[in-house]
């Protein structure tokens, strides 16, 4: 799972900043960046930091969500990074690369922990799209809100499992990675600071967002 329910918590604090007036072309923005891991469009042309430009989005809803995606992603990287960068470092030192399994399991533990707060439900159904905004397959794209859809219908009652399920369709992993990222999961689930830090991520990345990215 993408963990989007995060990234719309989020976009839906800081619309106002943004003047939206066109909540259903706002959302579709929202969530539009990383359908990237179904249509295998390069990260670059969907969170370039140039997208978080007021020249960017001015005047067009659907680009105001798309620039709170890549702004939620630059604010939240920091947080991440302030919270748990000795242990990204540890786990970068033993797998002699990108700590992806340690960041993707917080991601996931933080987005169940945001749908205690946020109900995900009331922006659904997420709009048809009608155009590929970097020419993308339409028919992926929309593939992609579907999915987000089934992941996300019964936002308050979310589970390790329902994650499971959704990363799976989502990233084309293999059995085996599946498994590895979810034992993770289960294992700071356990984990009472890590979990207390993961409580904290949403107020600090707004702090963080009001202090440094206030448009």
């Amino acid at each position: 799972m993408s963990c989007e329910l995060s990234h719309v918590r989020f976009s839906s604090e800081i619309k106002k900043d943004l003047d939206v007036s066109c909540d259903k072309k706002y959302y579709q923005g929202v969530i539009y960046p990383d359908s990237r891991v179904i249509t295998n469009i390069e990260r670059n042309k969907t969170h370039d930091e140039k997208f978080t430009k007021r020249s960017f989005f001015d005047g067009d809803d659907f680009k105001k969500g798309w620039a709170s995606h890549v702004i939620y992603d630059i604010v939240h990287n920091k947080v991440m990074e302030d919270m748990f960068g000795d242990l990204f470092k540890k786990e970068d030192y033993l797998s002699n690369g990108y700590s992806s399994i340690s960041r993707f399991a917080i991601k996931i533990l933080h987005d169940i922990e945001d749908a205690k707060e946020f109900n995900f439900c009331e922006i659904l159904p997420i709009a048809e799209y009608e155009f590929a905004p970097v020419g993308e397959d339409l028919t992926l794209l929309n593939k992609y809100r579907e999915i987000l859809y089934d992941s996300y219908k019964n936002s308050f009652n979310l589970t390790i499992e329902n994650y499971e399920e959704s990363i799976k369709k989502f990233e084309n992993k293999k059995e085996e990675e599946v498994d590895i990222v979810i034992q993770k999961v289960l294992e700071y689930s356990k984990d009472r600071e890590i979990m207390q830090n993961i409580k904290n991520i949403y107020k600090i990345s707004l702090n963080t967002y009001r202090k440094n990215f206030l448009l």
